[in-house]
């Protein structure tokens, strides 16, 4: 893990020892490690513990104080703090050179907000990695610009296609399940217990679950389900990546396949409380896939969240299938728009990506592949 940090902090980030360096992250989260991880290159290295949002401007007064120039959070802090704070109108931010988000996909409109609103010459890095590697397929690098609503590139040493479902490498802006082709430094060599420090019973199925858990879906490659789109390669990056969602949670109506984040995406661009142009705003949503047919199709229904006062009314509803249908594809469209809970609810779904079983329009329980998403509130109280 050592070998891997090094890679992506010196070779990829260019961090030296001059750099201080924060990431908010709690201490079980793998960013724990890749903030630490610093300390071999001599980073100043900035802990905090408490709350980012019950008060939007603390992280950034921290910045200034202490001269932060490596600063870490997660997609979601940055789409909470896009809707009540711009750091640019109060904040320096003069030693602010990088700012990483990871933990679930940034949207397009969100790169438009740091570069708009905290600071317009840092270095975006949208990474993306998972805690069983502790380190990062894919991120940022000094080398190479910043497109929007991408991840830069391909980090070194890690061999990652997107994969058709038949398991043949898909073509540029196309999407795919995310793999990597070829074995990694930091690629567990099994689930415990290893060999040796077990029963031989005990041993025996955990490797099977290890096989199970990253080999199974394409015969010897690692199979990491996150769903992507690997873009053309431009000023010499081989390929951004656009994150889709957890491939647990693609939607496939009419056999057409694509993640809920392009859906979310959509959403955030046209109808979130920072989009101007739009007369209702969506405090958030959530899209799942009905099974119908007894399994053989499925369809989309997006749940939303207004603010309060408002009302998912037919005309609303007719934008929203109007802005996919223009942005996305007709397939994109979701078959119904629900609003179940008030702004007001108390439900908070994170961004944990997982298939759940929940009732749907009285049908019953139906397995529900969606992503459990933003519906948290910022405390400014």
């Amino acid at each position: 893990m050592l070998l891997q940090s090094k890679k992506e902090l010196v070779l990829c980030a260019d961090l030296s020892p001059d750099d201080v360096y924060f990431y908010y992250t709690t201490t079980g989260w793998m960013m724990w490690n890749f903030l630490v991880s610093g300390l071999s290159i001599g980073c100043t290295l900035v802990l905090y513990d408490g709350s980012p949002l019950r008060d939007p401007a603390f992280l950034w007064h921290l910045s200034d104080d202490l001269g932060i120039s490596i600063f870490g959070t997660s997609a979601k802090y940055i789409d909470q703090l896009s809707k009540v704070y711009k750091p640019k109108d109060e904040h320096r931010l003069t030693a602010l050179r990088h700012i990483y988000s990871t933990g679930s996909p940034l949207a397009a409109p969100l790169f438009d907000f740091v570069y708009e609103h905290i600071k317009k010459d840092v270095v975006l890095g949208s990474i993306t990695g998972g805690t069983d590697i502790c380190s990062l397929f894919a991120g940022m690098n000094t080398s190479l610009p910043v497109y929007r609503g991408e991840i830069q590139c391909r980090l070194p040493g890690m061999a990652i296609e997107a994969f058709t479902p038949s398991g043949e490498i898909a073509g540029p802006n196309q999407p795919g399940e995310l793999v990597c082709l070829k074995p990694f430094p930091c690629q567990p060599v099994g689930f415990w217990p290893l060999d040796g420090y077990g029963s031989q019973e005990a041993v025996e199925a955990a490797k099977v679950r290890y096989q199970q858990a990253y080999f199974s879906e394409f015969k010897g490659v690692w199979f990491h389900g996150d769903h992507v789109m690997i873009t053309e390669s431009r000023a010499g990056n081989g390929g951004g990546l656009v994150m889709l969602g957890r491939s647990d949670g693609v939607l496939n109506p009419g056999g057409v396949r694509f993640g809920s984040a392009e859906l979310y995406d959509v959403i955030d661009t046209c109808f979130a409380p920072n989009a101007t142009h739009s007369a209702h705003t969506i405090v958030d949503c959530l899209a799942v896939g009905q099974s119908l047919a007894q399994g053989t199709d499925e369809r989309v229904i997006l749940f939303i969240k207004l603010l309060e006062g408002e009302k998912l009314t037919e005309e609303l509803e007719r934008k929203i299938r109007s802005e996919i249908r223009v942005r996305r594809s007709a397939r994109h469209v979701p078959s119904k728009a629900s609003s179940p809970f008030s702004s007001s609810s108390s439900v908070t779904l994170s961004d944990n990506h997982t298939p759940h079983l929940i009732n749907v329009d009285g049908y019953g329980d139906h397995s529900v592949y969606g992503r459990l998403f933003r519906w948290t509130t910022f405390r400014t109280h």
